[in-house]
């Protein structure tokens, strides 16, 4: 999924899970893996040392989704591609005229805009046991500094950030994805409130260079784990 001058062998598990890769070169390889539909991704913890004529037994190996709590709600499917989520017409001043051939070719420049993303949703009631994460899966990004804000995008500081990172240039190239990325951020209880509550996506450097941006794969966020029940007192 990263850019190297190394060797890459890919293959496909059957329905049990069962896998194997042939006619791989000798070398120390990294071994990852990830489920179509699934969020997140595996990657085995040992360096894998493939010599002429041998082969290897991996054994089990386990994919554990990440999950810290219930779901409160989720956007797109987890596939890396950002197909499902709104792609708006491109800049007509970006574009060679000549391949133009729909008569409605949208002419408002302001499509390509930075907007801040909102995600309006309702809680019945706030879970006070512990704090809330947010998933975000990236499909694509360059450039990108996303942050997070609950309920006041005025706030002095962000309540979450992925940090800067992204160069697959997929968005200039209008591709639906890239360099898949994935980030997990945990958001304090006393954020939210019973009731209507607001999560605010923001592109920091959308400003300052007109290819920044991302392409979203899948968002979830999670309430707070279940607390354990009480353990009885021994007399």
């Amino acid at each position: 999924k990263q850019k190297t001058q190394g060797y890459n062998f890919w293959t496909e598990a059957d329905e049990k899970g069962n896998f194997c890769i042939k006619n791989v070169r000798p070398g120390d390889y990294n071994l990852y893996g990830f489920v179509p539909g699934i969020v997140g991704s595996l990657r085995h913890p040992q360096l894998i040392t493939v010599k002429p004529g041998n082969e290897i037994n991996l054994g089990q190996v386990m994919f554990k989704p990440p999950r810290n709590g219930p779901t409160v709600w989720e956007l797109g499917i987890p596939n890396r591609s950002a197909k499902e989520f709104f792609i708006p017409d491109p800049d007509p001043k970006a574009l060679n005229k000549f391949w133009l051939d729909k008569p409605d070719q949208k002419s408002d420049g302001k499509v390509w805009n930075p907007t801040t993303w909102q995600i309006i949703f309702d809680l019945p009631e706030v879970c006070t046991t512990g704090s809330y994460t947010i998933h975000i899966a990236l499909a694509a990004a360059e450039l990108t500094n996303t942050l997070v804000y609950v309920n006041n995008v005025n706030a002095r500081r962000e309540h979450y950030d992925t940090g800067t990172w992204g160069d697959d240039n997929a968005i200039a190239r209008h591709g639906d994805h890239g360099f898949y990325r994935f980030f997990s951020g945990s958001l304090p209880s006393n954020l939210f409130v019973k009731g209507k509550n607001t999560i605010y996506l923001k592109q920091a450097r959308s400003q300052t260079y007109m290819f920044a941006g991302v392409m979203y794969d899948y968002i979830r966020l999670e309430a707070p784990p279940p607390s354990s029940p009480a353990q009885p007192k021994e007399l």
